[in-house]
């Protein structure tokens, strides 16, 4: 997707976090991509996320603009939310 072509509007995510698909040891590296990718492309976009991943705020390298913890299931979550102000 190129994010140039469409009006800024909002990416909603809910990748996996390591617990029911995907990989605990390939979280970090996934997160970070998000987060790069966002900041660079998605200028003027919001961002929100769901994910089971405690440590996705560090990898995004991203300040949200609501936290909210939640529940998928058993596992305990949050609902992130990002501004791209760029």
């Amino acid at each position: 997707i190129d994010p140039s072509k469409y009006s800024p509007g909002l990416l909603l995510m809910n990748p996996p976090y390591g617990v029911r698909v995907g990989d605990a040891r390939e979280m970090p590296r996934l997160y970070r991509e998000i987060g790069g990718i966002f900041r660079e492309r998605f200028s003027g976009w919001s961002l929100a996320m769901l994910t089971g991943y405690p440590h996705s705020l560090n990898e995004l390298k991203m300040n949200p603009e609501k936290n909210i913890r939640l529940f998928n299931g058993p596992i305990p979550c949050k609902f992130l939310v990002f501004k791209n102000g760029n």
